[in-house]
Parts: C-alpha cells; structure tokens; sequence
C-alpha cells in the first residue's frame, strides 16, 4: 500500500502478468491438414484421384507399379500425392496434445528420411551399376506411402474426436497398417533385386540396411513421442 497524497491512498497489489500476456496455443495441425487436403482438391484434384487410385491398385497387383513407372503423367502424379501424404500421415499418427514443435520435427524426420533413403540409393546404384533396378525400387515406395496414407487417414476423425481411444485402436492400427504394406513392399523389391541378378546375400543385406534399418528407425522415434 502506498500513500500518493494526504487522505489518498493507492494499493498495488501483487499482479500475475504472465497471466495477462499468456496467449493460448493453437495448434496448427488440423490447419495444415486442411490446407493440405484443400491444395489437393483443387489443384491437383485430377491427378490426386487418378494416383490414389493406381496405388490403391498397386497394392494388389504389382504389375501396376511397371504401368505407373512407365507412364510419365501418372508417376508425376504419385510424386505430388507422396509429397503431400507426409504431412497428412504426420498428422493422422500424432498423439492428440502433441505440441506444434513435435509435430513439426516428425515431419521433418519423415522428409529427412525421403532425402536420405534417396542419396543411399544412388549410392548403391552407383556402386553396383545396377541403376535401373535401385530406381525402380525407390519410385515405387512412393506409391505404398500413399496406400498407407488413404488406409489411415480416415483415423484423423478418431484422433481429433475421441483421443481417449487413441492407444487402444489408432496407433495399433496405423502401425499394422504400416507393417503390412511395407512388408508387401519388401517383398516384391526383394523379388525385383533377385531376378536381377542379385545374390540372395546381398539382397537381404540391401533390405536390412536400406530398407529396415531407416523405417526402424522413424517407428521408434514415433512410438517414443
């Protein structure tokens, strides 16, 4: 209390001001879900379509992969579908809380990988001067990376509506889905290094150092957020 003038008094009282400035975080994960989904709408709605559709085929019939690798138009468009699955998947995966730095860095882990696995298999090709083979390899995961996007992004309505369920039903499922198309994956890549000539040595040394190790590596990094 402190006295300003005679017969007047003014009290100052202990004040929170982090509590005046304190703003309340937004959380920018359904924004850029949207934004996302709304670019590819409008954009890209044609080509979207048409990828996710040759993917979805893809996954049951491995002689579309040859088709969509073969043809220009649709593999472009299966690029642009990849490019923008990263960031729908990082979000439908995310714990419901997870921060915007979280979020953020499992993005950025997701692309680093992508430019990884990319320069490794330009290593490889190089190497053994096998480039066609390691190259169609690599284009093909974009495609099962947008089968695994469709098969879970209806989950993103479980995760923002009901996050008590998140443990018990979304992430087991998005990690079984995950196995299941990646282990369709690897199979037929190891089928393609084999009838190329490859030893089965090399071929399986090629799926655990290319192939398990990397995505081992973003599982566990996932289930550790």
């Amino acid at each position: 209390m402190l006295e300003c003038w005679k017969e007047s008094r003014l009290v100052l009282e202990n004040i929170d001001f982090s509590k005046i400035s304190q703003v309340p975080d937004t959380n920018i994960v359904s924004s850029i879900v949207i934004a996302a989904l709304a670019v590819t709408v409008i954009v890209f709605f044609k080509s979207e379509i048409l990828a996710v559709s040759l993917s979805l085929q893809a996954l049951f019939n491995g002689k579309k992969v040859k088709d969509i690798e073969g043809n220009q138009s649709y593999y472009s468009a299966v690029v642009v579908t990849a490019i923008i699955c990263i960031p729908i998947l990082a979000a439908t995966a995310m714990k419901p809380g997870s921060g915007n730095l979280t979020y953020a860095l499992f993005c950025a882990a997701l692309f680093l990988l992508v430019v990884v696995r990319k320069l490794l298999f330009s290593l490889v090709s190089w190497l053994k001067g096998r480039r066609d083979v390691f190259k169609t390899i690599r284009r093909s995961s974009a495609i099962y990376l947008i089968d695994i996007t469709v098969l879970c992004l209806p989950l993103l309505i479980f995760r923002s509506r009901m996050p008590d369920i998140f443990m018990i039903i979304v992430q087991p499922y998005i990690l079984t889905v995950i196995g299941l198309v990646y282990a369709i994956y690897l199979a037929r890549s190891l089928r393609t290094l084999i009838s190329s000539g490859f030893s089965h040595f090399f071929s399986f040394l090629y799926i655990c150092a290319l192939e398990l190790l990397p995505i081992g590596l973003i599982i566990s990094v996932y289930i550790s957020l």
